[in-house]
């Protein structure tokens, strides 16, 4: 059992696999990618995948966590279910793997989607500071309001993540090290 404190959104507690509590160093290890409810799929919604699917579907009948995801055309709830996810597991290290990714979707079942070689990765010892900078690299503003692009069918996850303590999504409050963000942008093409 992990629990979601203090800042929760959606959570109390989180039933993950126990080896999560034992391990010295947590790595998110995501792709570059965009999302057709939050606009982009980084470090901190990447531990969406942490909680079995049994627990978190609504009926024996689906395939997904279909209990993170709000039925509207705007989603409020899958954005606070990932930073419920990672107050209750907190990661050490987010990569953000650009080399080989895609655009315009998490897979080939969204229209347009379509691979892209940005040839980067994104590393920080903060998710959020992460996805931020990864973001901005995809063209798009992380301190954007919710609904507006890219996060247009959610809310910002990335301001939900600051505002829960857990880093700034605020590039200038973010130190860079290496290339610099407006060298290396790669506008990246939404879902919708």
């Amino acid at each position: 059992m992990f629990p979601v404190e203090p800042a929760r959104q959606i959570y109390d507690v989180f039933y993950m696999n126990a080896a999560l509590k034992e391990v010295d160093v947590f790595v998110s290890f995501a792709k570059m990618k965009c999302h057709s409810t939050t606009g982009v799929t980084l470090s901190l919604k990447n531990l969406i995948g942490l909680a079995p699917i049994s627990l978190y579907r609504q009926d024996e009948s689906q395939n997904h966590r279909s209990s993170f995801h709000e039925s509207t055309q705007y989603d409020r709830r899958l954005p606070r279910v990932a930073v419920d996810l990672n107050l209750a597991r907190p990661v050490h290290l987010a990569l953000i793997d650009g080399i080989k990714t895609v655009e315009a979707g998490a897979g080939a079942w969204d229209t347009g989607y379509n691979p892209v070689q940005p040839g980067l990765i994104i590393a920080s010892k903060n998710s959020v500071a992460a996805d931020a900078v990864s973001t901005a690299v995809m063209g798009f503003d992380p301190d954007a309001p919710s609904g507006t692009h890219p996060f247009s069918y959610a809310d910002n996850h990335l301001v939900l993540a600051r505002e829960a303590g857990l880093g700034t999504n605020r590039l200038d409050e973010i130190g860079v090290v290496g290339a610099q963000i407006n060298d290396v942008i790669y506008p990246f093409k939404t879902v919708r």
